[in-house]
Parts: C-alpha cells; sequence; structure tokens
C-alpha cells in the first residue's frame, strides 16, 4: 500500500515549477501568487479548494475523505483495464456514504466519504473492491495508493489541473474529472461532501491554468 504524502514531497518540485507566482511563491504552503502577466496577487487555487472543504465540512469529518488509486505510476495497464472502475464495488460497501470514480487511460481512482471508523472503513473498501473485481487483496495493495483527508483535496486538484497526468499539464483531464462529478451526480452516489470536493477541484484546475504559465 502506497503513501502518497512521500509523491507529494517528490513531485514539489514540479509544482514550485508549474504553480507558482511570478516572485517564485511555493502553492503548497498556501502563500500568495501573481497571476500571468498580472500584477494583482490571487489566492492558490489548491489552498481554497482545502480550506473550503474544512469550513464547510469541518476539519473533523473532512478526514472521512479518502481516494484510492492505481495510475501509470503504481500498476500496469492490465490491472487498471482489468479493474475498469472502482464504482461498482463501492456501491456495495456498507462503510461508503457517498462515492464517485476517476477513470481514464492512465488513472482508475475511487473518491469516497466514508462512515464513522475511518481507518475500519478504509480497510472494508479495499476488501470490496477486491472481491467485487476478484482480485487478489495483496495484489490490490501492492499497487494502491491512498489519500486521505485534506489530502484528498489537493490531489484531485492536482490532477484537474494536469500536474499528475503523463503529459504535464495536460488539458483533457479537467473535462474528464468534470464527467466523472456528473456521472456521480446523476446516479445519485454523491452528496454534499463530494459534491463540494469535485466543484472546487474543477475550479482549482481551471484557475491553474488561468492564472498561471501551466
Amino acid at each position: 500500500l502506497r503513501d502518497e504524502h512521500a509523491l507529494t514531497r517528490k513531485d514539489s518540485t514540479v509544482l514550485i515549477a508549474h504553480l507558482v507566482c511570478q516572485e517564485g511563491k511555493d502553492l503548497e504552503h498556501g502563500t500568495t501568487f501573481k497571476r500571468a502577466g498580472n500584477s494583482e496577487p490571487s489566492h492558490p487555487p489548491f489552498a481554497c479548494a482545502i480550506e473550503e472543504l474544512d469550513v464547510q465540512v469541518g476539519v473533523h469529518d473532512v478526514d472521512r475523505l479518502v481516494c484510492l488509486g492505481l495510475s501509470h505510476r503504481t500498476a500496469p495497464v492490465e490491472l487498471r483495464e482489468r479493474l475498469g472502475s472502482l464504482a461498482p464495488g463501492a456501491a456495495g460497501c456498507p462503510a461508503v456514504e457517498e462515492h464517485a470514480a476517476l477513470s481514464t487511460c492512465y488513472r482508475v481512482e475511487l473518491y469516497a466519504y466514508l462512515a464513522d471508523g475511518v481507518d475500519d472503513a478504509r480497510g472494508e473498501l479495499i476488501r470490496v473492491l477486491a472481491d467485487t473485481h476478484g482480485v487478489d487483496r495483496d495484489l490490490l495493495v501492492d499497487h494502491l495508493y491512498v489519500h486521505g483527508g485534506e489530502d484528498v483535496a489537493r490531489h484531485l486538484s492536482r490532477v484537474a489541473a494536469g500536474l499528475d497526468s503523463l503529459v504535464l499539464g495536460e488539458a483533457e483531464i479537467l473535462g474528464q474529472v468534470g464527467s466523472a462529478y456528473e456521472r456521480a451526480r446523476q446516479d445519485g452516489t454523491v452528496g454534499p461532501v463530494l459534491e463540494l470536493l469535485f466543484r472546487a477541484a474543477i475550479t482549482a484546475g481551471r484557475r491553474a491554468r488561468s492564472e498561471t504559465a501551466l
């Protein structure tokens, strides 16, 4: 099981290079930055996504957010294609209150808002996903990365901005994130928490493209 905190630290240079103000301030640390070609400072988009979740959902409840995923960095294409989408497993898991699945050529991710008892709920979700897709649990865990709490908002914002793509800054992923959100809304699997998460991340992705040199 991979802890994506390490990936975030490793990729901090990417954030600094592509999501910074002209004065060189880093978005990871919530500093202000200037729009490209504009002298007026703005508030960093990723920080906005996290702050909005903390204020409207509550810091304690934000800890119940989780993202489970496999990407081109962590899993072979054969395993990603075998899973296809993680939505069916989440739909049958009693530990999940809300969920939305994002599936592209390079990633298979599940965003979920869990019931109380996050650690137990997370383990139950992983077990259900493995059983639903007929994948050995240990094999799934070996290739799975996990984000929790505020890091879910940070990760989805980076995904929407194209920072986690095979081609850095590619634009198609923002539309794919939006489509995943709309599908989940139509299926009735998202509630107020994931609606807020996806809206904030989509806004952050748009701002990253319009307010930086990305």
